[in-house]
This record gives structure tokens, sequence and C-alpha cells, in this order.
């Protein structure tokens, strides 16, 4: 009950920022037309804001559930609008204004001190942890204006609370990467960070914010995908064809050259050659790798373990693991211990992983217990 308790909590702030419902209420259809959200007066200066990209995914999001399509709600209605910033004084006389002109009557400046927001919310900040879909716009303590989403004319810029342009209108995309910006003008790519100074630029690569590595940016050469670290340097070389996958608790990372599977380490090195037709997860020192249509186990190293001869090779748990041979058109399932000893022989129609000691299997047609000796429970 506790932890339902916290997890309400640190959820809660998001749902009060949030401009739509985010969780499909039937009985309203969101509109796309967002309310105004006011923020605390800093340094005389009070900045209003449409956000236009919420509401719009607020209502694809609606449409979809509620009138599912062949073709997507996005692809019916098009781009969403971009965000509205107004800043005024304190004495209510409008500024500053980024983006279209809104018709939307604004709250007097004392009215909206009662519902004004902080800049830096808890909301915001778990926006952007859970990935909703403000956070495109949202900048902490930077907005994106000109466009929502990708420019091709290049028009998209940041701001501050201020109504400051912090970043001139002149790029494709921006996008936050832990600690760090990652922004596209035409063929160059640009790494800022969090002050928006300039960390590294090129031309040479396609660059995107990592979607497996923190403070990390994907990159592309030749249809190739490698990735680079915050200060610019090459951290697996672009000779991939897939996205290097999340270094695992031996440091590997699952990568992909000309459809077989392989792992490298932090320098970037193979460690484990790309040679697999495929792979389930380390577990317990092994992994189950799939070696001319057989599969088999090898160790952190690329080291074969048990020899490639099952049809099915499931990973390791509590010190076993599922395999299966064929014959015929039937399978039969068992289990082996981590020196390739058939533990338990490979007679069930059917079998399932072990959980705190026992396991569901197959015989004759139904589902039985058995514990780690092979006995039926």
């Amino acid at each position: 009950m506790r932890t339902r308790l916290l997890g309400l909590l640190c959820i809660c702030p998001f749902l009060l920022d949030a401009q739509i419902s985010l969780f499909g209420n039937r009985d309203f259809e969101p509109t796309g037309i967002p309310e105004p959200v006011y923020y605390a007066f800093y340094d005389g200066v009070q900045m209003i804001e449409f956000d236009y990209l919420s509401a719009y995914h607020g209502r694809v999001n609606y449409l979809e559930q509620a009138q599912p399509r062949a073709l997507t709600w996005e692809m019916v209605l098009g781009p969403p609008a971009s965000n509205v910033y107004i800043f005024r004084d304190t004495n209510g006389v409008i500024i500053k204004q980024y983006g279209g002109v809104t018709s939307e009557k604004l709250l007097s400046v004392e009215a909206s001190k009662k519902v004004a927001r902080r800049h830096n919310g808890l909301a915001s900040l778990f926006g952007s942890y859970l990935g909703f879909s403000q956070v495109p716009t949202r900048f902490i303590p930077y907005y994106q204006v000109g466009s929502s989403g990708y420019a091709e004319n290049g028009t998209i810029g940041l701001i501050d609370s201020l109504g400051n342009l912090v970043l001139p209108m002149e790029y494709n995309y921006i996008m936050p990467e832990g600690e760090m910006f990652i922004c596209q003008k035409d063929s160059t790519f640009e790494w800022r960070n969090q002050q928006l100074e300039l960390v590294f630029s090129t031309t040479e690569y396609f660059m995107q914010p990592s979607q497996f590595h923190h403070n990390h940016a994907d990159i592309m050469l030749d249809e190739k995908w490698g990735l680079m670290n915050q200060y610019g340097e090459i951290v697996v070389p672009c000779e991939y064809y897939m996205l290097i996958s999340s270094f695992n608790e031996y440091g590997l990372a699952e990568v992909n050259r000309k459809g077989l599977i392989g792992f490298v380490d932090t320098t970037g090195e193979e460690i484990i050659k790309c040679k697999y037709q495929g792979a389930g997860k380390f577990s317990e020192g092994l992994i189950d790798v799939r070696l001319n249509d057989k599969w088999g186990y090898i160790d952190t190293l690329g080291k074969t373990v048990i020899p490639h001869q099952y049809e099915i090779g499931i990973w390791f748990q509590e010190g076993l693991a599922r395999v299966a041979k064929r014959e015929g058109s039937k399978y039969y399932f068992g289990y082996i211990d981590r020196t390739g000893k058939e533990v338990i022989p490979l007679q069930f129609e059917d079998a399932r992983d072990f959980n705190q000691g026992t396991a569901e299997v197959m015989m004759d047609g139904k589902w039985k217990e058995i514990d780690k000796t092979g006995r039926v429970r």
C-alpha cells in the first residue's frame, strides 16, 4: 500500500501539469486547443504557454482509441501547430511573443498568480523521464520555438523563461539527451551542453540522441550505426546494421553485422564476433546463441561452453536452462545445467522455466509440476 501511495505521489504532479487527460476518458474528447499555462513571474517577466503539441498528442491518442483506423490519426490531422509563448510584465503589458496569434483571453496578472506554475516543476521533470508528449517542446529551462518536431526549412530555436532567444531559429531539430542537446542545421550536427555551448560538431555523421545510452549519441555513416560519447569520441565505430544496444552487467552490447549477432565491450572492441544467427540474453555468465540453425551456449568471452545441438535453447534460470530437440514433427523438452549435462531428460511435450525450485511441464497433454530432480510433485 505504501509503495502504491508513493507511486501516485510521484505521478500526480505530472498529471496536474498535463493539458489533456492521458488515460483516454471517453466522456471528454480533447479538441486539440490548449488552455493557457501561466508560469510564475521571474525577474519581473511572466511566461504564458499554449502547448499545442501536448494537446495535439492528447487528441491523437484519444481518436486512436475511440475511432481506430488503418490510416493513423496523425496522418489525418497533419502536423501539430507550433506552441505559442507570450511574455508580459507585472503591469500586464505584452513585451514578447513567439508563435501564432491566439484569440484566447488571458487572465489578469493578479488572477494568473493563483494558478501559476513553476518553470522547473516536478511535473516537467517526471515528464522528461516518463516520455510523455510534452517533452519534445519542454527544454528545461529552455523552450522550443519556431516549429513542432522536425523543420526542413530550419526554423527551430530555443528561448529561455524570460523570452530571450538563446539559440537562433535556424535548426531542423533540437533534441535533449541527458545533460546535452543534439541539434541539426542542414548537414551539420551539433552537440551542445546544458549552457548551449558548442562541444562538438560534425558534417561526417548523422547524429541523434542515443536510444540506449545516457549522454551518448547514435551516429550513422554509410547506412551503418555506431556510438559517440559526450566528448565527441567514437565509442563504437560505424560498422553495424542496427543501433548499439545497452551494455549489460558484463559490459557487453549486442551488435549486428550483415544480419549476424555479436557483442562489443565499452571500448568498441568486438569481444564476441558477429557470427550468430540469433541470441537470447546473458544469464548466470552464459548466453544462448544460434549457430548453423542450432542453439548452444557461450560465455562472456565468446567461448563455446555447451555445443550447438538444440532446436530450442533458453537462457539459464535458477541454474538450469530449458532446451529441446526435435524428432520428426515433435519437440521434446528437458533441462541442462551450466556444464551442459542433461539433468532432467528431454522427455516433455512442452516446458516452462524454473521458478522458486519448480517448473511446469506438459506430459500426456496435461501440465504438471516438477522439482529440480525431475520428480513430479
